[in-house]
C-alpha cells in the first residue's frame, strides 16, 4: 500500500436538505447554505448590501400589504432547488411565495419571486445560485440587484415554461415590473441614498 494510499481519508457523509432545515442552532451567528451536501457559512453582508436588502424588502412589503396581496415575503429563508434538491439548500437575500405557509414549515414553500443581491466577493457564487433558482417549478421570476453600480437585472419566465436567454436591464431613470406580484418597482428610488460599494 502506498504512502498516499494510507493518508487518505474518507468524504465525509453528505448532509441532505432534511437534516439541515433539523440541524440544531450552533450557538453562533453563523448563517450557512447546504452546497451540494456540504455546509458552507455565508459572510456577512457588507453595509451596501444590508441597505439595499433591507429598502427593497420595505418596499416589497409595502406594495403587498397596500395591495391587499396574500402573498409573503421574507429575507433570507432557505429554498430546495428542484436540481439536487435533495443536497442543497439555497438562501436567497429575499423571497415572495403566493402559497400560504404551513405550520413548522421551514423552507419558503413554492416562492414565486427569489431575489439575489451581488456583493463584489460572492458575485459569482450569487450568480451560479439564480441558475439552480431557475430549476424551481414555481419561480416565476428572479431579481438581480447590483451593489457596485445602478443596475437591476429581472429574469421573467416566458409563458411557455422557458427562460429568457437574457436579463430585462433597468438602471437609472428605469423601472421594472414584477409580474408576479404586480408591483412596478422604481431604479432611482430603490437606490436614492444608497452608497455604492467598490
Amino acid at each position: 500500500m502506498t504512502a498516499a494510499r494510507r493518508q487518505a481519508k474518507p468524504d465525509p457523509p453528505l448532509m441532505t436538505a432534511d437534516e439541515f432545515f433539523d440541524m440544531p442552532d450552533d450557538g453562533t451567528d453563523t448563517k450557512y447554505e447546504l452546497v451540494d451536501g456540504v455546509l458552507v457559512a455565508m459572510a456577512p453582508t457588507h453595509a451596501t448590501h444590508g441597505r439595499l436588502q433591507g429598502k427593497l424588502a420595505y418596499l416589497i412589503y409595502a406594495h403587498l400589504d397596500a395591495t391587499g396581496s396574500k402573498c409573503w415575503m421574507a429575507t433570507e429563508i432557505g429554498v430546495k432547488p428542484e436540481l439536487k434538491g435533495k443536497t442543497n439548500v439555497r438562501v436567497p437575500d429575499l423571497g415572495v411565495s403566493c402559497k400560504p405557509q404551513m405550520p413548522g414549515e421551514k423552507p419558503m414553500p413554492e416562492p414565486n419571486l427569489l431575489v439575489e443581491i451581488l456583493s463584489p466577493s460572492t458575485a459569482k457564487a450569487d450568480q451560479a445560485k439564480v441558475w439552480l433558482y431557475a430549476t424551481m417549478p414555481s419561480v416565476d421570476e428572479i431579481l438581480i440587484v447590483h451593489t457596485t453600480k445602478v443596475r437591476l437585472e429581472l429574469y421573467a419566465r416566458l409563458p411557455d415554461g422557458r427562460w429568457p436567454k437574457e436579463a430585462q436591464l433597468a438602471m437609472q431613470g428605469d423601472s421594472v415590473h414584477i409580474s408576479c406580484i404586480g408591483m412596478q418597482l422604481d431604479v432611482d428610488k430603490l437606490y436614492r441614498d444608497i452608497v455604492l460599494a467598490r
